[in-house]
């Protein structure tokens, strides 16, 4: 089967308590923060009837809202998975939007308007997130010699009231 053809089968859908299993093991494959998986806050991509990528928009304590777990299986990425995950997810979310990302994708999400922000101007939540990733990351790069560097993106309010 061609690449287009798997583009075809490809479907975007909300997760479903059934899923949390699917999104758990995904989320940590990837070695991605593994707190707030909750069902109710994915969407799921799959193949057929298989479970090929994961996001979610996490809920802060203090309001904050995070495009997060951002997961596409290595042998299904390049073929726009990810961006529909994104779409789907931010189409329902007006209000402004975060996430951290590895600076070598940061200029994919300017795609949805994201860009970057000082920290400071993170919420507080996020702040606490981005400190401890940038730990973790770069204990992570000095064993992978690969250079992480995170970087914290908004996305500005949309609607009428933005």
């Amino acid at each position: 089967m061609s690449g287009q053809d798997d583009l075809v089968q490809d479907r975007i859908r909300r997760a479903t308590v059934g899923d949390q299993a699917a999104i758990s093991r995904l989320v940590r494959q990837a070695r991605l923060n593994p707190r707030n998986l909750d069902w109710r806050r994915f969407v799921i991509a799959e193949a057929g009837a298989s479970p090929i990528g994961v996001a979610q928009v996490r809920r802060h304590p203090d309001g904050g809202r995070e495009l997060a777990s951002l997961v596409v299986l290595s042998e299904h990425r390049d073929r726009g998975v990810a961006a529909r995950m994104i779409d789907a997810l931010l189409t329902d979310e007006p209000g402004p939007v975060c996430t951290l990302v590895d600076r070598r994708y940061a200029q994919h999400f300017t795609r949805w308007d994201f860009h970057l922000v000082d920290p400071a101007d993170l919420p507080r939540s996020m702040t606490r997130q981005l400190r401890i990733g940038r730990l973790v990351t770069a204990i992570g790069s000095l064993l992978t010699h690969r250079r992480i560097r995170l970087l914290p993106l908004r996305r500005p309010p949309r609607g009428p009231s933005a």
